[in-house]
């Protein structure tokens, strides 16, 4: 049955029954450690990316995930609304599966990426400063005019600060820099995203001495490292450059879930040429996955994991994404598939 056919019941019973399943993941109160879901009010966020950085292509990847992550949050997350200094920019190619060519918009693409999940996540720009209960997110530094330790930006007021290079990402209660115009991989843009999603998660939910969030932290997705200033980025250009003109080698992933999904999307962003690959998953995606499944939305619900996963990443070109898909299980696809595979 289309939308449009549904009656009101029908449409607000399928509502609350997402909602309950985007939920259910993140319910737990951890002994304590965590407010209960019925105690906490959930919040809006106003999320804004600085000029400079929503022209990189950090940047913007940074954005489009973070309002990814922020948008599965039921219960936690109320709406978001996102804003742009300067002005709308267009969405750089690479950046959105969804529109992998680009598009004339990068604030209707984030806008996009937070209802991937969850349609009603949406609140349009309203141009109000924020009220009570809204938690402000910056990518990027505070404008030029302002001062170092910035709490505001036009009006509303900043609790997460995050900023990224290629593989390094930037989290903070208190400003920091602008997203590298230099990188051009996704990994540190997906830390920092995942980082700024968690401390906007502790604001709300986190009870005692937890809610205390870094004031500034450094991470490095190459090293694991982690500091408060800066840090080794990545492994030598040679390196990078070898990898991106031979490609991958040839890889079987079993199990397109949580963490399945989330490592197909971000060597797609890569840019890396994946010529031949084999995913292998034999259930369908479902409302409970979606709290947690970066690759996927509403639209994809009932779809084998494995073949929508593919569908989505496809590329061809010189840097292809070439993902052969399996909707079935490990053992049965390994009954017709004999030849030895190495476990990493």
């Amino acid at each position: 049955m289309s939308e449009a056919a549904r009656s009101p019941r029908a449409t607000l019973s399928a509502d609350v029954a997402l909602a309950n399943a985007l939920r259910s993941r993140h319910a737990d109160t951890l002994g304590g450690t965590l407010l209960s879901l019925k105690a906490v009010q959930a919040a809006r966020v106003v999320l804004t990316i600085s000029a400079a950085s929503a022209c990189t292509l950090a940047g913007q990847h940074l954005l489009l995930q973070l309002a990814n992550l922020l948008g599965r949050m039921e219960g936690v997350i109320d709406s978001i609304e996102v804003l742009l200094d300067g002005g709308d920019l267009p969405l750089q190619a690479g950046v959105d599966p969804r529109q992998p060519g680009g598009s004339s918009s990068l604030r209707v693409a984030a806008e996009m990426s937070a209802t991937l999940a969850a349609p009603h996540r949406l609140r349009a720009s309203e141009g109000k400063a924020q009220a009570d209960g809204t938690i402000g997110v910056r990518v990027g530094a505070p404008p030029a005019h302002g001062v170092a330790r910035m709490s505001a930006v036009d009006g509303h007021a900043i609790h997460v600060w995050a900023a990224a290079s290629d593989w390094l990402a930037f989290v903070g209660r208190e400003p920091g820099p602008d997203c590298s115009p230099e990188a051009e991989l996704p990994f540190g843009s997906y830390c920092a995203a995942a980082l700024a999603a968690a401390e906007v998660f502790r604001i709300v939910r986190a009870a005692g001495q937890l809610s205390g969030g870094p004031r500034r932290l450094v991470f490095s997705a190459w090293s694991w490292a982690v500091g408060m200033g800066p840090l080794a980025d990545g492994p030598t250009a040679p390196s990078i450059t070898a990898c991106c003109s031979s490609g991958i080698a040839p890889f079987t992933l079993v199990g397109v879930g949580a963490v399945g999904s989330a490592f197909l999307l971000a060597l797609w962003a890569s840019g890396i040429a994946v010529p031949d690959a084999v995913a292998v998953d034999g259930d369908e995606i479902s409302r409970t996955n979606l709290n947690r499944y970066v690759l996927f939305g509403v639209g994809d619900l009932s779809m084998p994991k494995a073949h929508r996963a593919a569908a989505l990443l496809e590329r061809g070109g010189a840097e292809p994404f070439a993902l052969r898909s399996e909707h079935e299980w490990w053992a049965d696809y390994r009954r017709h598939e004999a030849a030895p595979i190495s476990l990493l």
